[in-house]
């Protein structure tokens, strides 16, 4: 096992290397920002959905469940078994590792909203995407920030 001087040494002499930002970084970068937005977009639907219909949200519960404690090995042994060892693969185990967080967030940011604003809603009969734009949106920015942040540590490692 090489010392960590040797290790740093190694670091920075790949480091150093054109061919390395050039080619394997952004192929890397590229899988995990490809990840990162199907996960999060598939999060997003997906609390949406949940969190507008309790029903779905009762049946989408252990899902996430399921999908929140499964090791990070299990993914990827499942990604390769799916998808061989290729692109397909990381963007698989990044966008399952970031599904359930997003989904989270959305959902609680939705649940947070207040039974009296939703009142008046209700009474006002307010236009779906007006209720959308102007209650549920800032109801959900702050937990889906959070939870996005939490989710691209998640889909690092």
């Amino acid at each position: 096992m090489p010392s960590p001087a040797a290790t740093l040494i190694a670091l920075c002499d790949i480091l150093s290397q054109p061919d390395f930002w050039r080619d394997d970084f952004r192929i890397s970068f590229e899988r995990f920002v490809c990840g990162i937005a199907l996960g999060g977009g598939a999060g997003i639907c997906l609390g949406l959905a949940a969190g507008f219909y309790k029903q779905l949200r009762l049946a989408l519960t252990p899902a996430r469940w399921m999908l929140s404690s499964v090791p990070g090995v299990v993914v990827v042994m499942l990604g390769m078994l799916w998808f061989g060892i290729d692109s397909e693969m990381v963007i698989f185990v990044v966008a399952l590792t970031v599904v359930p967080t997003v989904y989270v967030g959305v959902v609680e940011g939705i649940r947070a909203v207040d039974s009296g604003l939703q009142e008046m809603i209700a009474v006002y009969r307010i236009a779906r995407l007006q209720r959308f734009w102007h209650v549920y949106l800032p109801a959900i920015t702050a937990p889906l920030l959070s939870s996005s942040i939490i989710a691209l540590g998640e889909g690092c490692v």
